[in-house]
């Protein structure tokens, strides 16, 4: 409990005050008389025996601030950045009816010359097998979109680590 120096109006000795004897009447050790001690918040401002400094009770507020804003900038942002990625990479992947697509082909080719199935088929790379350059691009988007959806994992895990530091916030004592 801190103590006050506070200066008797009668003699101007400097008498010891704690803070529950805040508002009593109490007797001056110097001259006998008797006094009112000041008010809690009067009392607060005279000097302290020993001359120490109050201290503060927001001696981590600036640690708080910083968990609480930085946890809540990486919870929002990372959080509603890696949701969009997940729904556009969701849209990337999509499931071929591979029979229906080689249908497709075959009604697209029976139509053409023969000049224009030579064009068709030196655009293939038959090392790789036929049909190859059409599923090409199919396989593509599936595996970005594959990509897309772990990366935008990650990205939720950031915004998890923001939601602790927003939780740390309010474990860390002090401030207000």
């Amino acid at each position: 409990m801190a103590r006050f120096l506070y200066p008797c109006p009668h003699c101007d000795h400097q008498v010891e005050l704690q803070t529950a004897q805040a508002g009593q009447d109490i007797e001056c050790p110097s001259c006998q008389q008797k006094l009112e001690a000041p008010k809690l918040g009067v009392m607060r401002q005279l000097p302290i025996v020993g001359g120490d400094a109050p201290k503060s009770k927001s001696g981590n507020s600036g640690l708080k601030r910083f968990l609480f804003a930085g946890g809540l900038a990486l919870a929002v942002l990372l959080g509603a950045s890696g949701w969009a990625i997940y729904q556009y990479g969701s849209r990337m992947i999509i499931d071929v009816n591979w029979d229906e697509a080689i249908g497709m082909m075959e009604a697209d080719h029976e139509n053409l010359t023969g000049s224009e199935l030579l064009i068709e088929f030196n655009k293939m790379d038959v090392s790789r097998g036929i049909g190859e350059w059409e599923e090409q691009e199919l396989t593509k988007n599936r595996t970005q979109g594959i990509y897309l959806r772990y990366f935008s994992f990650a990205l939720m895990g950031g915004a998890g680590i923001g939601l602790l530091m927003i939780l740390a916030s309010f474990m860390v004592k002090g401030g207000r």
